[in-house]
């Protein structure tokens, strides 16, 4: 867990707590990698958070953001996220998105894609929950990392910030 300021690449140097982010009430976002981009792979500056419940500080999750927009993000989202089975069921995964939507705002980013498979139910209802539009089922190119897991085809939500 990182509480210090960290640069990194053409991203501000972003500390926990900064800009309201955990002002939720029920859940706190707390850094602990930050990456640069790398263009060689495609890829944009990205934050990495783990998700904490606050009654307890349990360990609920994790989640990430993708600052910047490529073919990657098109294509596999600006947001990650997963919710560890005991603490599913309490929408911590689309509160935390709205936490990151605040923060890509403050970014300068003017819409994020989130994406998800056909399948996967519970995170399609939680880019509804969080706001999140579906604009289309998306084919995955050959080229992009996400298809190497097998994934040909994927739901694309739109949130406009």
């Amino acid at each position: 867990m990182l509480h210090r300021a960290v640069e990194c690449d053409g991203i501000h140097p972003f500390r926990v707590g900064e800009a309201g982010l955990t002002a939720d009430g029920e859940i706190t976002l707390e850094l602990y990698e930050q990456t640069g981009a790398d263009p060689g792979k495609g890829y944009v500056p990205a934050r990495y958070f783990n998700i904490y419940r606050r009654r307890d500080h349990a360990l609920a999750g994790e989640c990430s953001l993708r600052l910047g927009h490529c073919e990657n993000t098109f294509y596999c989202g600006h947001i990650g996220y997963e919710v560890y089975e005991p603490y599913r069921g309490g929408h911590y995964a689309a509160k935390a998105c709205k936490q990151l939507f605040e923060m890509a705002r403050i970014e300068g980013m003017e819409y994020l894609y989130i994406t998800c498979a056909p399948g996967n139910i519970p995170s399609q209802k939680t880019c509804e929950y969080a706001g999140a539009v579906l604009v289309q089922m998306i084919e995955i190119p050959e080229g992009i990392e996400i298809y190497q897991t097998g994934r040909r085809v994927s739901c694309q939500y739109r949130v406009v910030l």
